[in-house]
């Protein structure tokens, strides 16, 4: 008995499939679909999502791998860089100016009382300087006294109010009359007296000493 139309086209069917089976089996090993499909590990749904590696790597704090940051330089490096200021060259010591300034022929010898840090400062400088301590304050005073311009405007932190202290330690200075008429023309102007202009004057160019100098006794002659 031949088998019917029907029968035929099941087996048709059959065998299709089974080529279509033989085909699959045979392009497992290279299809790179079936391949990466096939070793994957299967994920429970229920397990928690596991982080990037980078962000794993880099800590809770938001940092990036040591790869990242290594390769990639520091935001804003490259301005940092070309912002620094160029290195300035050494200028001669305040010292050595001073060591070399000459006050004027015709000149007279001045004190003037001041304070224990203003004296310490010009005592702390002459100890650890080659020059005396009549050159500093002459020095300072003749290179840093202005001569009034026209418009009357000198320094602020000059007409600034010293601090409140004794002033019982004494200083000497040499001075000429054109220094003599640069205290006078300030002190008439602004109204300051003349030992306010010559502490701000060392306070402003000379440090802070480390500690306070008492002044030098003076050894009695024997009779």
């Amino acid at each position: 008995m031949k088998p019917s139309e029907e029968e035929k086209e099941r087996q048709r069917a059959a065998e299709l499939e089974k080529l279509r089976q033989s085909l699959f089996n045979s392009n497992k090993s290279t299809d790179p679909r079936l391949v990466t499909a096939a070793v994957q590990p299967s994920v429970s749904l229920m397990a928690p999502a596991q982080p990037p590696a980078e962000t794993r790597a880099g800590g809770g704090g938001g940092e990036q791998s040591p790869v990242h940051a290594i390769e990639e330089p520091a935001p804003g490096g490259a301005e940092a860089s070309a912002a620094e200021p160029p290195i300035q060259p050494i200028e001669t010591s305040l010292a050595e100016v001073m060591r070399k300034f000459r006050a004027p022929d015709e000149v007279n010898r001045s004190n003037v009382r001041v304070s224990d840090d203003v004296f310490s400062r010009v005592t702390a400088f002459f100890v650890n300087n080659p020059v005396s301590k009549l050159d500093i304050l002459t020095h300072l005073l003749f290179t840093y006294l202005p001569r009034v311009a026209a418009s009357g405007r000198v320094p602020s932190w000059l007409l600034e109010a010293p601090p409140e202290s004794l002033r019982h330690r004494n200083l000497v200075y040499l001075e000429d009359q054109s220094l003599s008429d640069r205290f006078t023309q300030i002190t008439a102007v602004h109204g300051v007296t003349r030992v306010d202009l010559i502490e701000n004057i060392v306070r402003h160019y000379l440090p802070p000493p480390t500690r306070l100098y008492p002044p030098k006794r003076r050894r009695r002659r024997s009779g």
